[in-house]
C-alpha cells in the first residue's frame, strides 16, 4: 500500500485483499491524475494488520484491477482523525495521540510495512492484507547486518522473503565507516 496525499479515495488492485466486497456491475470510471481512467469493478473493506499489532480498517474501498499501485488516500486519513506527519524518511500516522504505524521511503514512495490477516471462509483460508517488506526495513530492523545474513536470515525462514538490492547504500553504515586521518606521531623523552 502507497500513501497518497493528493488521492480521494482508497483504491486496490488485488480482489483478496477485501475482507467484505460489492461488486459494481456498471463499471463507472475511476479518473486518475495523468488523465486516464480505470473500470470499477467493486467497492468494500480492507482490514491492514500494522507491524506494531495495532489494526487499520479502510473502508469504501475502490477495487480497480488496471491500477498499479494500491493507494491509500491520505486526505481521508486526515478526515477520520488520523494525524499523518512526514518525518526524514518515514510517514508517521498516529490517532488521538497514540501510535498507529509508518511509511517508508522507498523507491521515491512511501510504502506501508502491513502483515497478512487470514479470515476463514468455508474452512479456505482467504487473505485480505499482504505483506510489504523491504531490504532497508530488515536491515535497520536487525541492526544494520550485512545483506548477506539477510539472505541467510530469509532461506533459514525466519523472516520473510523480499528483494534484496545489494547496490542499495544505508547512508548510516557508510557515515559509521568513515574513517579520519591518524594522529601525528610523538615522541616523549623521558
Amino acid at each position: 500500500m502507497v500513501v497518497d496525499t493528493g488521492a480521494t479515495r482508497h483504491i486496490c488492485s488485488e480482489r483478496k485483499m477485501f475482507s467484505t466486497y460489492e461488486a459494481n456491475d456498471q463499471g463507472e470510471p475511476l479518473f486518475m491524475g495523468n488523465s486516464s481512467t480505470s473500470k470499477i469493478h467493486g467497492q468494500g473493506k480492507i482490514v491492514l494488520k500494522m507491524t506494531s499489532g495495532k489494526e487499520v480498517t479502510l473502508n469504501n474501498v475502490l477495487h480497480v484491477p488496471k491500477i498499479q499501485k494500491n493507494l491509500v488516500s491520505g486526505s481521508l486519513l486526515s478526515k477520520n482523525g488520523f494525524k499523518s506527519v512526514f518525518e526524514y524518511d518515514k510517514f508517521v500516522f498516529t490517532k488521538n495521540g497514540m501510535y498507529v504505524g509508518k511509511w517508508y521511503l522507498t523507491d521515491g514512495l512511501f510504502k506501508m510495512n502491513v502483515m497478512t490477516i487470514v479470515h476463514k471462509v468455508n474452512n479456505n483460508k482467504v487473505s485480505s492484507a499482504y505483506m510489504l517488506e523491504s531490504s532497508d526495513l530488515w536491515h535497520g530492523r536487525l541492526g544494520h547486518v550485512n545483506y548477506d545474513k539477510l539472505l541467510q536470515l530469509i532461506n533459514m525462514e525466519p523472516i520473510p522473503e523480499f528483494h534484496i538490492d545489494f547496490h542499495n547504500k544505508c547512508e548510516t553504515c557508510v557515515e559509521a565507516k568513515l574513517t579520519r586521518s591518524s594522529f601525528q606521531s610523538i615522541e616523549r623523552s623521558t
